[in-house]
């Protein structure tokens, strides 16, 4: 249960609803949410308090994924303070920890800020292998919606068109979330919102009015 509210906390605050992932985040009591809310409210202080009590925790616990994922967002939030080397050294013990069990969903899902700062690692040699490997996993920078998106009533999101592309690759939703490092429950529900947008009921559907909307290349003869 505790999963999934986190995944939905994660969903809101990626696009954007801070006030929801904050009420969903305090009516469930999920440290990591909370402080990944108290982040997107420009607030690392509050932040950091909650990850150093659960840190101890986790210590206790001996929670690899958990530990890991928390040292990830601490070193986010020491950077997001100005304490620059503290948060590189926590960052370190992160990638170290995390390589061996291929944790890569867990510094993705951070966003722009974990990005900074990996490509910081990277230019200090700091587990560059692993580095490299996990900025290669996190999503090409927004680029300028197709023009033809504008004519839906609704817009699709940057995910969305990422997930209608690979669609119209052929891929299954396993693949594509394997691909875009989401879970399948993720991919449907994008897929979902994807037909609904198009006014659509299945994949051929979809993938003939993007094309004709211009949001997906026409099909070569």
């Amino acid at each position: 249960m505790f999963l999934i509210a986190a995944e939905k906390i994660q969903g809101f605050l990626q696009q954007g609803d801070i006030v929801a992932a904050a009420e969903l985040a305090k009516v469930n009591s999920i440290p990591i949410s909370q402080a990944q809310v108290f982040l997107a409210q420009y607030d690392p202080s509050n932040a950091l308090k909650v990850l150093d009590r659960h840190l101890q925790i986790m210590d206790a616990r001996s929670s690899q994924d958990e530990w890991v994922r928390c040292k990830a967002l601490q070193a986010v939030t020491l950077h997001a303070l100005g304490n620059i080397d503290e948060a590189m050294n926590l960052l370190a013990d992160a990638l170290v920890r995390a390589e061996p069990g291929g944790y890569i969903r867990i510094f993705v899902d951070e966003g722009a800020q974990m990005q900074h700062l990996l490509n910081e690692a990277l230019q200090q040699g700091i587990s560059t292998h692993f580095v490299r490997q996990l900025l290669v996993a996190f999503p090409a920078p927004p680029s300028k919606l197709p023009t033809g998106n504008a004519q839906l009533p609704e817009p699709l999101s940057q995910r969305e068109l990422e997930v209608l592309q690979l669609m119209a690759e052929g891929m299954t939703n396993p693949e594509i979330a394997e691909q875009l490092y989401l879970t399948l429950n993720t991919v449907k529900a994008h897929s979902r919102n994807i037909y609904g947008k198009l006014d659509v009921h299945n994949r051929t559907q979809a993938i003939t009015k993007a094309q004709l909307l211009g949001l997906l290349p026409p099909v070569s003869d």
